[in-house]
């Protein structure tokens, strides 16, 4: 499978590897926060059936993702590394952190997926996942845009060429078959959480949990149940702050990594 991998900063630092949301892509996801990285060997990914990625046809259920993130480990020669997830991300990196304990050196989780099941989320697998994996129109314009500023609290913070791009890739066929899959193949994770958690709760190294008050598509709420999976968890609300944390709050993000992580000095530039 053939993967669209990005990394900055020096050769030899702590690798920390990025894992994007749900229909996002490494630099709308990222771009803003890797200045902030100095010190850090960061490797983001757009995700496959996602951005720059493969679309293959295939399951783009939490194995599956979490197979494709150990393996790029492996390809990577990252023996330890720490692991960043915003949503969907998220979820994938606390699985991946799960299965391999040892290897995750910590684990920051922004606004993840996973902690919280909601009548939206339910409507979605149920209703909109199995349209959109034969969905082969393109969404209005304006749709795309609006889908992608509920994302964060001030709409402002987005760049005409990330709304650009999104409505580029609104028109990929494979990237809507993807996104349904995504939500159709995560109805057992969703439904049986009790099962997720504990394979969550087998890591029990550094982790830290980001989430903004005025978050659209997974509301805070989900962070009681992450306190309860990670209880040692360093916790941050982010007041008035959206879905995208890593986009509004980059310098809050990027403290909270290097206080459970430390890296040393450095350049990083965008991804």
């Amino acid at each position: 499978m053939r993967l669209a991998v990005f990394e900055t900063g020096p050769a030899d630092g702590p690798p920390v590897v990025l894992l994007h949301g749900i229909g996002h892509w490494t630099q709308a996801a990222w771009d803003v926060l890797a200045p902030h990285l100095a010190g850090y060997r960061a490797i983001a990914i757009d995700l496959p059936g996602f951005g720059d990625s493969a679309k293959p046809d295939a399951p783009y259920d939490l194995p599956f993702f979490a197979r494709v993130v150990a393996e790029l480990a492996d390809a990577m020669g990252l023996e330890r590394f720490a692991l960043a997830g915003n949503s969907l991300g998220g979820m994938i990196a606390a699985e991946v952190a799960g299965e391999h304990p040892k290897r995750v050196a910590a684990l920051l989780l922004i606004a993840p997926a996973g902690f919280l099941r909601t009548p939206g989320l339910v409507v979605r697998i149920f209703g909109l996942a199995p349209l959109m994996q034969r969905l082969s129109l393109r969404p209005p314009r304006r749709l795309v845009r609006r889908v992608v500023q509920l994302a964060v609290s001030d709409p402002s913070v987005l760049s005409e060429a990330v709304l650009e791009r999104a409505y580029e890739l609104s028109g990929d066929p494979q990237i809507s078959r993807a996104f349904g899959r995504v939500y159709w193949n995560h109805r057992s994770a969703v439904f049986d959480m009790r099962a997720l958690h504990a394979r969550f709760a087998r890591y029990a190294g550094p982790v830290a949990i980001l989430w903004g008050t005025r978050d659209n598509y997974l509301p805070i709420a989900g962070l009681q149940r992450a306190r309860l999976v990670y209880p040692a968890a360093s916790v941050t609300v982010l007041e008035g702050c959206g879905h995208l944390p890593q986009v509004e709050r980059p310098t809050v993000v990027a403290a909270e990594l290097r206080a459970i992580y430390p890296a040393g000095g450095g350049a990083a530039e965008g991804a």
